[in-house]
């Protein structure tokens, strides 16, 4: 399950966490998409994952699917467009 994303910034590129539980501890074993596009995992803890938000701003939810695990999906998210 996904509960939370902590984002240092809204904006493509930036870093975000997201939060729950159920998560792999390999970051290639969790695949997360954004508005049908791939989110690159840059870190991984069962409760944790460290993610590089996507190139297209808009609202949406991240959809995970942990390998030999689940799938989850977040809660609504605005990635901004840069000013």
């Amino acid at each position: 399950a996904i509960q939370t994303i902590d984002p240092r910034c809204a904006y493509p590129g930036c870093l975000a966490v997201l939060r729950g539980h159920g998560f792999a501890s390999r970051p290639n074993h969790n695949r997360v998409r954004f508005r049908g596009q791939p989110v690159r995992v840059r870190q991984a803890t069962p409760t944790t994952l460290t993610i590089q938000l996507p190139r297209a701003p808009g609202n949406g939810r991240f959809e995970l699917n942990v390998r030999g695990g689940g799938e989850a999906t977040s809660p609504p998210f605005m990635i901004l467009r840069r000013p």
